[in-house]
């Protein structure tokens, strides 16, 4: 390494699950920047004293204290719970570092008055009293109270949270920089390992800003993320317990159930109105027939030559692929769907709109990593790559429009590079649409928040742009969503207001409904239904 490069210290405890630990360093090596990183372990006498071998190491940040045989008993309960779910999620591939135990070259040889460039405090130690004192600005990840995520698991919540805090050199400046929640999944461990994953990703991309640019990013955390405290608690046997019946059978009974008795499963499909769906009972609306073994989503209307033309996603089930088909609406009904655009990759999300005389397409191609730009030669049928937006970036549902002379575009994307669509909304700004050069905000991810970010539809109303949201549930992608009027946009900024929430019509057998868009004359919305295979 030379003199100059970026110098990172992560401090661990020698007790502490490597896995985790590993995987960082492992994407850390893995950046474009070099940097030069010493693993630091905490001296064993300044360690708290784990209370026997009953705390699962990689979800206890904070230790507990316990008094009595009762908090014992259920610490056990949860390190069986725990080493359960262990040994079914690390046998998928992209988990298999869960359980990566490689050695990790801690350093011996430590001058502790040398000054590293990012400290990466993994320890549970107070980094005010720890040996040996590890010099630098600190970085520290709060996934809230010990043991991690399993309150929200047990409850059964929608999403989980996570900060990262930045604490200056002379331990006298801390403050938040990152914060944000993802999707809740079915199983603690996969919700927790799916979180760690997100993190890192964070903390690197903090790194790297800090080693392009001097200094560290005057980001501010998006707003709406109330502060995550740490402490320790003994979860009770109950909840343990009720956790372990509700994952280990109720919710594996209740798929076997609907999948493989009642052959019943959720299925995607749209439905067209005229007029204003916000102004407008919805229910009213027609529901249109899939073609046999495809299902229909994510709906676009336009109008050119006084003609009205739904797009969708088109997913052929024998394919598994989406493609984008087009359904011709007048007053005499809907036309079946045509398949009018088909790549070698998945789309879906078609946002199609008016530029000039020219009408353009953005569908999503997220399995292309890149945001591609297409033009119609011979409406609605032909429709070529004109340009690509914006390349190597794993974006999802991207909409474009212009205000004030200035382009503005918001999609997707997942930091982490795992396919997580559903948390980070990202703003980009530039003069033209066919620029080479879109410019990402400051601030960006603008918002940070599973059940709000990601992009469900886009229209304008007047002067009045309204940008649709998913809602996601817990395990479930896309239950309900809403509908916000966009109240201020700059190239660094972006606010909106929530003018109407929409949940599926369960009475009529909706599961779910992830999408809505309007045109003036059309409203054309998504959802799911259980129907019989």
């Amino acid at each position: 390494m030379t003199a100059d490069c970026f110098k990172i210290a992560v401090v661990v405890d020698k007790s502490a699950s490597r896995g985790p630990i590993n995987q960082l360093l492992k994407s850390l090596r893995a950046c474009p920047q070099q940097f030069d990183i010493s693993v630091v372990a905490v001296h064993p006498d300044q360690q708290p004293k784990n209370p026997g071998a009953l705390l699962p190491r990689a979800i206890f940040k904070t230790l507990p204290t316990i008094t009595s045989v009762k908090q014992r008993i259920n610490l056990l309960a949860l390190r069986l719970m725990f080493s359960f779910e262990l040994s079914i999620v690390a046998k998928r591939r992209q988990y298999k570092w869960l359980t990566n135990d490689d050695n990790l070259n801690l350093t011996t040889a430590f001058n502790p008055g040398e000054v590293f460039d990012a400290v990466i405090w993994l320890s549970r130690c107070d980094p005010h009293m720890a040996a040996p004192q590890v010099n630098g600005d600190r970085l520290q990840l709060s996934f809230g109270p010990s043991p991690e995520l399993f309150a929200p698991s047990h409850k059964r919540q929608d999403s989980v949270d996570f900060s990262i805090s930045l604490t200056s050199q002379d331990n006298r400046h801390s403050r938040k920089v990152i914060s944000g929640s993802i999707m809740s999944a079915n199983r603690w461990l996969l919700t927790h390992a799916n979180l760690t994953l997100k993190a890192h990703a964070f903390l690197i991309k903090l790194i790297c800003e800090r080693s392009k640019n001097g200094a560290w990013a005057q980001r501010q955390p998006p707003s709406g993320h109330a502060d995550t405290p740490e402490y320790a608690y003994v979860p009770r046997l109950r909840d343990v317990g009720n956790y372990a019946l509700q994952t280990l059978f109720a919710h594996p009974l209740r798929k076997f159930w609907e999948k493989s008795v009642r052959r019943r499963a959720p299925i995607w499909s749209i439905s067209v109105m005229k007029g204003d769906g916000l102004a407008s009972d919805m229910s009213k609306a027609e529901r249109v027939t899939n073609p046999q073994r495809r299902f229909l989503a994510d709906p676009f209307v336009i109008q050119v030559q006084g003609q009205h033309y739904c797009f969708a996603e088109d997913f052929f089930a024998d394919e598994k692929k989406g493609k984008i088909s087009v359904l011709h609406l007048s007053e005499s009904g809907v036309s079946e769907p045509e398949v009018v655009l088909d790549e070698d990759v998945h789309l879906s999300f078609p946002f199609v709109f008016n530029h000039g005389d020219d009408v353009f397409m953005i569908p999503e191609t997220s399995g292309a990593k890149q945001i591609r730009l297409y033009k119609a030669h011979n409406f609605p049928h032909d429709w070529r790559l004109h340009k690509v937006i914006i390349d190597h970036v794993d974006a999802a549902d991207t909409v474009v429009f212009e205000k004030n002379g200035r382009w503005y575009l918001l999609t997707n994307i997942c930091s982490a590079s795992r396919a997580d669509h559903q948390s980070e909304l990202h703003l980009f700004s530039a003069t033209d649409l066919v620029t080479d050069t879109w410019v990402p905000a400051n601030n960006n991810p603008i918002m940070f928040d599973s059940k709000k970010a990601r992009n469900a539809g886009f229209f304008k109303r007047g002067d009045k742009f309204f940008r649709v949201n998913q809602v996601q549930a817990r395990a479930q992608y896309g239950y309900a969503f809403e509908i916000n009027e966009i109240t201020d946009i700059s190239p660094d900024s972006y606010s909106e207001t929530c003018v109407k929430r929409v949940e599926p019509q369960t009475q009529n057998g909706m599961k779910r409904t992830h999408h809505y868009h309007y045109n003036g004359d059309y409203t054309v919305f998504d959802h799911s239904y259980v129907d019989k295979r």
